[in-house]
């Protein structure tokens, strides 16, 4: 009975097994092909990955609005007004910006505690509190390179909500609380968060070429004074900026905007 034979058949050719084992050029090629697919897929996946984000960073842009939003109001429904832009000394000079002021309706009361109010912001004592700056007042995007900074500025001038030293009351705003605009999203590492330091009337240019500046799409996000956030494109008239932190402009805005004085 003949044996079944074992190992390498005999015929098979050195010349059969080199052409079953793939060339070197082959093999480079596939490899390259396959890097190729590799980085056309990061290319095309990367920016869907990255997409997310921004709206993710719009939505706490919104929600540190609120936030303040609602701690003005309970500002004006202890005090029965807004607070002041800026405290001030007996000679009137400036100490320390509505920020601080709000800190007790922020959550905020062992802080605000430690503030020496009769000192101005920038004394040794109060500096060494300029570190613990509250999340809610901090750039959401992350362009700005400073962590002492405020995000957040309102309009400053006889004409707005923030006046001075001086506060007003909601019975001193003759337009519409949803038509009034409070604060707004400023150019990042302008001004330290205790800093009695806004945007002075009628620089209100948007974006690049003004200081209220968004870090998330083309426009402001704006807190107006019923504590609801709106968005104001860079498109926007800086007339039409100007007339919408003003408490007091009356017909104008009602012409200028009818009901879309704001995007939303």
């Amino acid at each position: 009975m003949p044996l079944e034979h074992s190992g390498t058949c005999p015929a098979c050719s050195t010349a059969e097994l080199r052409r079953k084992k793939p060339s070197f050029t082959k093999r480079a090629t596939e490899f390259l092909l396959a890097v190729g697919l590799g980085l056309v897929l990061l290319v095309l996946l990367v920016p869907s990955i990255r997409r997310p984000l921004s709206p993710n960073r719009i939505q706490r842009c919104e929600h540190h609005l609120r936030r303040i939003g609602v701690a003005f109001l309970a500002y004006h429904e202890r005090y029965g007004s807004f607070p002041p832009a800026y405290t001030v000394d007996a000679d009137q000079q400036p100490l320390h910006s509505w920020r601080v002021l709000l800190l007790p309706f922020l959550d905020e009361e062992p802080l605000y505690r430690q503030f020496r109010l009769d000192e101005p912001w920038d004394s040794p004592h109060n500096l060494a509190l300029l570190p613990r700056r509250p999340e809610v007042f901090a750039e959401t995007s992350g362009k700005s390179t400073c962590e002492t900074c405020t995000a957040y500025a309102a309009p400053l001038g006889a004409a707005t909500v923030f006046r001075g030293a001086v506060p007003v009351g909601r019975d001193e705003i003759e337009d519409p609380l949803s038509k009034t605009i409070l604060i707004g999203e400023i150019r990042p590492n302008l001004i330290h968060w205790t800093e009695p330091l806004d945007v002075p009337y009628g620089n209100f240019n948007l974006g690049e070429a003004g200081v209220f500046v968004g870090q998330h799409r083309a426009g402001v996000y704006f807190l107006r004074a019923d504590g609801s956030v709106a968005f104001m494109p860079n498109s926007t008239p800086a007339q039409w900026v100007k007339l919408a932190t003003s408490r007091n402009s009356g017909e104008l805005k009602i012409k200028a905007f009818g009901s879309n004085l704001f995007e939303r």
